[in-house]
């Protein structure tokens, strides 16, 4: 280059691609910028999932919680609290004893023309006249049984009496009445409950030991 020559002058144009790095590091700026908004969404996404022995943890959890409440709604029984069949054979109890009182059965009572040979009644009849099921009456004798009561349970014949002197009060056969039909049922239950009536005004209550 001689003297007199003047240097060149570049001229830069704004838009020249000496900015093109810039732009595309905005570009890639922005580009990361989404690519990490979608992780960031992908993540509060995955912070709703519940692994599944977690849930099945909270469904137990809410199930025991029902069951509780549920349990709190019903109402508690008392401690020594008798049940309604318990109940019921106790009031049997009370009856049989006072069909089976000694001073009852001497004047005449009318279950006398259901005993057999032996002094006993069967079950079945004294369900039917005492309006209640056969098992109710072996379960009712025992109450009185544990009340010292002399009234007996005859396994083998399923049938009731007084102790030792069952036999005395055992009528003649063509007194006696080994069937109650369905249409005198309940003539005979509203006997049984007159002589129910006179048994308890003479019937003594024994004590349990």
């Amino acid at each position: 280059m001689s003297a007199t020559e003047e240097p060149t002058v570049v001229e830069r144009n704004p838009s020249s691609n000496f900015d093109k790095p810039k732009k595309d590091k905005k570009k890639s700026h922005k580009k990361s910028k989404k690519v990490n908004q979608k992780k960031t969404k992908l993540i509060v996404g995955a912070s709703d999932y519940v692994p599944e022995e977690q849930s099945h943890k909270e469904q137990d959890q809410k199930s025991k919680q029902t069951s509780t409440r549920t349990s709190q709604r019903k109402p508690k029984a008392q401690q020594g609290q008798m049940s309604p069949l318990q109940l019921l054979e106790l009031n049997v109890s009370y009856q049989i004893a006072c069909l089976f009182e000694e001073n009852s059965l001497s004047s005449g009572s009318f279950i006398r023309k259901f005993m057999d040979d032996k002094g006993f009644i069967s079950t079945e009849i004294l369900a039917k006249l005492l309006a209640c099921s056969p098992e109710n009456i072996q379960n009712a004798v025992e109450f009185t049984q544990k009340a010292n009561s002399k009234i007996i349970f005859n396994a083998s014949t399923k049938s009731v009496g007084l102790n030792e002197k069952c036999a005395n009060y055992s009528l003649p056969l063509s007194e006696r009445v080994n069937k109650i039909e369905d249409k005198e049922v309940l003539k005979y239950q509203r006997k049984a409950q007159e002589w129910i009536m006179k048994g308890s005004n003479s019937l003594v209550l024994p004590h349990p030991n």
